[in-house]
């Protein structure tokens, strides 16, 4: 099953045996969007996260006990800037068989969770090494956009091979690391599906929009 969330009201679509939220929220400096897969014996988050300024968007995929485990970590640390974060309501952890509501509760709570875990990394910079480190390995996220630049290289390519459309000036582009490049709308679909380049199959769990 499919679930897509749009404007706080709830479409289903069926499609295999997944879960989603496809609807991205802007949230400061990033947007955010949330898929969940039914693995067998529990259930996996995938979390996009794109970034304005550098362009860049990361796919991390987690399972709930990742998010309770540094939700515990950072409720142990003594530092008042933590508090808005630790304000945000979280799912609490369960003893049952995930179901259809509580997968939709937790995507639900734990995009919010991110959302406030990246304004909190945005605006407190200034914050401990540990601290830093604890929520940059989670999210996966580059600090310095200048290790991003250098990645990035003049196209030779203006044809999306989804759509088979010319990209057009204005139009976002998204370059996969094996550099096969789509259209974002394009790309976009076929992520909710699988995390692989549609031409050569490389996995990949982050780009760059142009």
């Amino acid at each position: 099953m499919i679930y897509r969330m749009r404007s706080g009201a709830m479409a289903y679509e069926q499609r295999q045996n997944k879960l989603s939220s496809c609807s991205n929220a802007s949230h400061n400096l990033y947007r955010v969007g949330i898929t969940a897969t039914i693995e067998v014996g529990y259930t996996l988050y995938h979390v996009s996260v794109t970034c304005a300024m550098t362009r860049e968007w990361k796919l991390i995929k987690r399972r709930y006990s990742d998010f309770h485990t540094l939700h515990q970590k950072l409720k142990s640390i003594s530092f008042q800037g933590l508090s808005p974060l630790l304000r945000v309501p979280f799912p609490r952890k369960r003893f049952t068989r995930d179901t259809r509501k509580i997968i939709i509760e937790r995507m639900r709570l734990l995009k919010r969770f991110t959302c406030q875990l990246l304004d909190f990394r945005q605006h407190c910079l200034h914050v401990t090494m540990y601290l830093r480190d604890l929520i940059d390995n989670f999210l996966e996220l580059r600090l310095y956009r200048s290790e991003l630049l250098t990645v990035l290289e003049p196209s030779q390519c203006d044809l999306c091979s989804i759509c088979f459309e010319r990209t057009r000036v204005n139009t976002t582009i998204q370059i996969l690391p094996c550099r096969h490049e789509y259209h974002l709308n394009c790309i976009s679909q076929w992520l909710i599906l699988k995390a692989d380049c549609p031409l050569c199959r490389n996995p990949f769990s982050s780009g760059y929009l142009l």
